[in-house]
């Protein structure tokens, strides 16, 4: 079971990074490169919390960080800027979906998912980030056809869930392998990565 880190306050900065699996390959003589895609791709987010000055943070951190040795961990992912609004409850439409459009429903009629804003799915209690690659509306039913990033890695199932009002990030942890620093009347903050483990 995934280990929520604390979200008691706002992380100093949060640097969602895409991790490209596919390459570019340039022929030895003329003639044009071509883009290779490989499956795999998946996100890593950078966090760098601020001074963890009460007893209560510093707690919650470390206990986190200790069950994220052997766990994934979750933590949202911010969208500063965005208004997410009432998504409604969306869902996948149908199995076996493969590619890079997801086909939807569920949403509120006629909400719009903005070009970048995130979306988690749960495929066998695991979430896998997304983001959206053209701005793009629900139509009156509350389905859409939304076109991502990175490709599918795994095909959810029917009426899987999808985190739109706080998507969320899950993987593994990395970063605290050098603990954390006491100072007087204070903890230093922490810096860590959280990586997609699929």
């Amino acid at each position: 079971m995934p280990t929520a880190l604390p979200t008691l306050r706002q992380p100093k900065s949060a640097t969602l990074r895409p991790m490209d699996f596919g390459a570019w390959q340039s022929p030895t003589g003329p003639g044009a490169a071509q883009r290779l895609e490989r499956l795999g791709s998946r996100f890593a987010l950078d966090i760098m919390t601020g001074r963890l000055r009460w007893v209560e943070d510093r707690r919650a951190w470390i206990g986190a960080l200790l069950r994220g040795i052997s766990d994934t961990v979750l933590y949202p992912v911010s969208q500063p800027g965005l208004v997410i609004g009432n998504p409604g409850a969306p869902r996948i439409a149908g199995g076996g979906q493969a590619g890079q459009v997801l086909a939807l429903t569920g949403f509120a009629a006629g909400y719009v998912m903005r070009e970048s804003q995130a979306v988690s799915i749960i495929i066998g209690g695991q979430r896998y980030l997304y983001a959206a690659t053209a701005e793009t509306a629900a139509d009156g039913s509350g389905a859409m056809a939304l076109p991502v990033w990175p490709p599918v890695r795994r095909s959810p199932a029917a009426d899987a869930v999808c985190e739109v009002a706080v998507p969320m990030i899950e993987g593994s942890l990395s970063g605290n392998d050098k603990g954390w620093t006491d100072e007087r009347a204070h903890t230093v903050g922490l810096t860590l990565t959280i990586t997609e483990i699929e």
